[in-house]
């Protein structure tokens, strides 16, 4: 008799359980359809996000694009009668510009296949090459630093 109550009162205990675990369940629905949480608002903050992060890419490459045109405009400009080839600009964390594979060759050299007189692997300029400097126009380079110069 002993083991009937006891199996009494654990399927008391279970309806009990089951109870409470849906009056949860059915509070937690309600309150996230009043908070307005729901999977389309999940789905319109994900689709913001991935916006965002599209736009600063494509706000990045307009930049260093920019960036990359300058600097090749300048130096057609110091070196009027080179062929100039440049890889890659790019700003470092400090505010450096870093030119990557930079290399000068002059027109005949070139024309001949052969090796530019110049060349290097990395050059570093600082100085005020800041954002508003550029859009002032008022770049300003203080120090020039080559590696792995050929």
């Amino acid at each position: 008799m002993p083991s009937e109550g006891y199996a009494f009162l654990q399927l008391r205990t279970r309806s009990a359980n089951t109870c409470s675990t849906t009056k949860l369940r059915k509070h937690y629905r309600e309150r996230g359809r009043r908070a307005g949480v729901s999977s389309s608002n999940i789905l319109i903050f994900v689709l913001a996000i991935i916006a965002s992060v599209l736009c600063y890419r494509v706000c990045t490459k307009r930049y260093n694009h920019e960036l990359h045109a300058a600097v090749h405009k300048e130096f057609l400009q110091l070196f009027p009668d080179a062929k100039l080839n440049i890889e890659r600009v790019s700003q470092d964390k400090s505010g450096n510009l870093v030119v990557t594979n930079f290399s000068l060759a002059s027109e005949l050299e070139s024309q001949r296949g052969l090796p530019p007189t110049f060349q290097a692997e990395r050059c570093v300029l600082s100085g005020k090459l800041g954002l508003e400097d550029w859009f002032n126009e008022e770049i300003s380079v203080a120090k020039v630093e080559l590696f792995g110069v050929q």
